[in-house]
């Protein structure tokens, strides 16, 4: 930590000059390119993609994803780029040789700030981090969201352009909104489900950084009183093929302030619609896999891959059979259900929602607005004509597939 606050001191001195400027640029970008360096040749030694379909994340998300998207091959599109006559030719630019001449002059020749990055990186620590980034970034990473993202984007676009109607009204107009939801009105604005993955060679450095994690959580947490309740929450779970770290927060510790009138009771309403509901989110290691999860499900992350089916088994992948695996480089979908949420959360009764805006902006200035009343009920009219018109033209939505392979000289996609 003392060499981070270090090189931001160092960083902060850069502004008092154009000289100290110059060099603090070439310093960072020295850093950044060495860094990246560091990663590149790593991924060179690190093991291929296994080119069979069914060893991709595919095969761990549910079948009812709401979207998922995945990088394939990465080591292998690295060094295809790598070899691009794109970089060939910008290595070959003048003013890019001598760039680069220059950071490997300063890398041989570093200033202090740079011995101390070159000490860290030399570390032990660091070691590992680095090659744990370089794993990470040879086969695969993806992300995908389950079925409750869904009704979750529904639910929380429905409140928010509630509320965005009632902006123009004042706050009173706002509180009593909330003042009147019932529970039942916010049970669909869960936490939806959402996990991000690195797929890895081998998970026993990540298992070590997990230790490293914990105990530096452990350690800041307990040093605070006010957090102590916060510590307790943090679980270390072991399970058949991997071990996680949680965090789960619920609404029984949500600190009670003292609060009076309209604001006790604004509390008292927020605590009532948010009560037995919790936040999970957690790291963890499974199956030679590196995964964050962040769900209202305490076992997220112990769950990926435990579906009854799988996304692999969907009719919309099937098309990516006829294609070779190894030459696959990117994967998304997007289900029927998620992309008819996403047109309803924010196209369903989108003209009204703007004809209680304007007729809420038009009561700000009565005196200067003859039969003003007249003209919102007209108003109104017109924007529910306009929201059937647009109901009606809805398409009739099905799931989307998008991929990219390799093919000589570059990469194609189709969707």
């Amino acid at each position: 930590m003392r060499r981070v606050r270090g090189l931001h001191h160092w960083m902060a001195l850069a502004c008092k000059g154009s000289q100290v400027m110059s060099v603090a640029r070439r310093n960072i970008m020295t850093l950044g390119i060495v860094t990246l360096s560091v990663v590149a040749m790593g991924a060179h030694q690190a093991s291929a993609a296994d080119p069979k379909l069914e060893q991709t994340a595919l095969s761990l998300a549910p079948e009812d994803s709401a979207f998922f998207a995945t990088s394939l091959n990465m080591r292998q599109s690295y060094e295809e780029f790598m070899e691009s006559r794109f970089v060939q030719r910008l290595k070959a630019v003048p003013f890019v040789r001598r760039l680069e001449s220059e950071l490997v002059d300063q890398w041989d020749n570093p200033s202090e700030e740079l011995k101390q990055a070159k000490f860290f990186l030399d570390s032990p620590a660091a070691q590992n981090l680095v090659k744990l980034v370089i794993d990470m970034s040879s086969t695969e990473f993806f992300f995908y969201g389950e079925n409750d993202w869904c009704e979750a984007i529904e639910g929380i676009m429905r409140v928010q352009n509630d509320l965005s109607g009632l902006a123009n009204q004042g706050e009173e107009a706002i509180r009593q909104y909330i003042l009147d939801l019932q529970p039942n009105d916010v049970a669909v604005m869960r936490v939806p489900t959402t996990v991000v993955g690195f797929k890895l060679s081998s998970d026993e450095i990540a298992r070590e950084q997990l230790d490293t994690l914990e105990g530096i959580i452990r350690l800041g947490l307990s040093s605070n009183e006010e957090l102590s309740p916060i510590a307790r929450q943090l679980k270390r779970a072991d399970f058949k093929d991997g071990q996680s770290l949680s965090l789960t927060l619920n609404t029984d510790m949500i600190p009670r302030i003292d609060l009076d009138g309209d604001q006790a009771e604004m509390m008292d309403k927020i605590l009532e619609l948010l009560e037995g509901r919790s936040l999970s989110i957690a790291v963890g290691v499974k199956a030679n896999m590196l995964l964050f999860t962040i769900s209202e499900k305490a076992d997220a992350l112990k769950q990926v891959g435990a579906n009854e089916t799988q996304l692999l088994n969907h009719d919309a992948i099937a098309v990516l059979v006829e294609q070779a695996p190894e030459d696959l480089r990117s994967i998304s979908f997007n289900s029927e259900r998620w992309r008819q949420s996403s047109w309803d959360a924010n196209l369903g009764r989108y003209f009204e929602r703007l004809a209680a805006q304007f007729s809420a902006a038009m009561e700000s200035e009565p005196e200067n607005i003859p039969d003003m009343e007249q003209w919102q009920s007209e108003i109104m009219v017109d924007a529910k004509w306009l929201d059937a018109k647009i109901a009606e033209a809805k398409p009739d939505f099905g799931a989307t597939l998008s991929w990219s392979h390799a093919i000589d000289g570059g990469m194609e996609g189709f969707t």
